[in-house]
Order: structure tokens, then C-alpha cells, then sequence
């Protein structure tokens, strides 16, 4: 249960896995409940406040906006629908775009088969507060 709770967050990427495992095991516990996860996630999110904070003063206006956005849906099918664009204020279609295309060109953001995601899964917990 805590494993597939991490597999999914990490969206399958074993560097993320292993780091959020080796947290848990960190704990020194036996017996480890979806609690111990949200924990160990929580702890990761504070963490980011040291690393993110510059990260993203250095990211446009209009890209941080989208990638908030991302973030707070943890993959977007549909970047471009009218329903996704106005529940975040993301504006213009054109912006929007030109926004997900630097993104996607940064690596920033990855196309899979579900939709859009951040890539760096730790970024992307940081990015939902």
C-alpha cells in the first residue's frame, strides 16, 4: 500500500521510489501505514522550500502560473481546455501555450501518455501549496 502510494507518486521513476523508501526505512519503524507516506512526503515538500524557492524566481511569470497548475492536478490531459485555463487564471490561449512549450523544451514538464507533468516529482509537491 505504501510502496504503490509512492510508485504513483513518483509516477514510476525508480530514483524517486527509492528515495522516498529509503526515507521511510530512515524512520527505524516496522510496520509502515499510509501515515508514515504522508509523513515522509511532508517532509519532503518542507525540504523544497530550500531548493525551490530560487529555482523558480528564475521561471516567467506565466510558466510558474501553468506550472502551479500542473502541479495542483498532478497531470493534465487537456492543457488547453477552457475549463483548466479559467479555474487557474492561466489567460490567454496563445500565452498558454507558448508557456507549455518552454516547459516541455526545459524539460521541465513531460508529455506522457495520461497528459502533462512536472518531471521533477519533488518540484511538483512543492509547487501544490
Amino acid at each position: 500500500e505504501v510502496f504503490h502510494r509512492f510508485y504513483d507518486f513518483a509516477k514510476g521513476y525508480t530514483w524517486y521510489v527509492q528515495d522516498l523508501m529509503n526515507r521511510l526505512y530512515d524512520k527505524g519503524e516496522t510496520d509502515y501505514t499510509l501515515t508514515h507516506a504522508a509523513t515522509v512526503l511532508q517532509e519532503v515538500k518542507k525540504e523544497g522550500d530550500v531548493m525551490y524557492r530560487d529555482y523558480i524566481d528564475l521561471i516567467a511569470a506565466g510558466q510558474l502560473k501553468l506550472l502551479r497548475a500542473i502541479a495542483n492536478e498532478d497531470c493534465v490531459s487537456k492543457p488547453f481546455d477552457s475549463a483548466f485555463m479559467q479555474r487557474y487564471a492561466l489567460g490567454a490561449l496563445s500565452s498558454t501555450k507558448l508557456a507549455l512549450n518552454a516547459l516541455v523544451k526545459n524539460n521541465i514538464v513531460v508529455k506522457s501518455e495520461q497528459g502533462y507533468y512536472i518531471y521533477d516529482r519533488y518540484l511538483s509537491l512543492w509547487l501544490q501549496q
